[in-house]
């Protein structure tokens, strides 16, 4: 998986990671929001290096959960 994380103020680099899904749903993001809070962290970088920006995100379920909630093709808003 590519993420894009915070390298330092104003800076961002792509990383491929490796990422397992424990019982949650995995979902392909398709829309990410920039929130206020966001802009704030990526101004001050070199306090926050490493993170992953973008909690308000839009998708799709590509693997399921493991209660049986949502299904493959669901389509998701998530606000972490």
């Amino acid at each position: 998986m590519k993420i894009i994380n915070l390298a330092g103020k104003e800076r961002f680099e792509t990383k491929d990671v490796d990422f397992k899904v424990n019982g949650t749903p995995l979902i392909k993001v398709t829309h990410v929001g920039v929130c206020g809070s966001d802009m704030a962290i990526w101004k001050d970088g070199d306090n926050w290096k490493g993170i992953v920006l973008g909690h308000e995100f839009t998708g799709v379920v590509e693997q399921p959960d493991k209660d049986g909630k949502f299904n493959v093709g669901d389509r998701v808003v998530v606000y972490t």
